[in-house]
């Protein structure tokens, strides 16, 4: 899982920047500015969801299905 989570950082912020994510930092500020009324509004007209959105579901899938880092 951890791979596919570098994965989805990388495409966020580029190869140079992902090794310096904090993923837990930037699920925790998705989390917190999703439900504002211009991310829900982007998120709603986008032909596909927010590459934090889908680390957050990307994160907790895995732990429903009990898939560890």
């Amino acid at each position: 899982m951890k791979a596919s989570q570098l994965a989805l950082i990388n495409a966020t912020v580029g190869a140079q920047l992902a090794g310096r994510v904090n993923i837990g930092e930037a699920k925790k500020q998705w989390r917190e500015h999703s439900g504002e009324f211009f991310v829900k509004y982007r998120t709603l007209y986008s032909t596909h969801p927010h590459l934090l959105a889908r680390l957050d579901f990307l994160t907790n899938a895995a732990s429903e299905f009990g898939i560890l880092n």
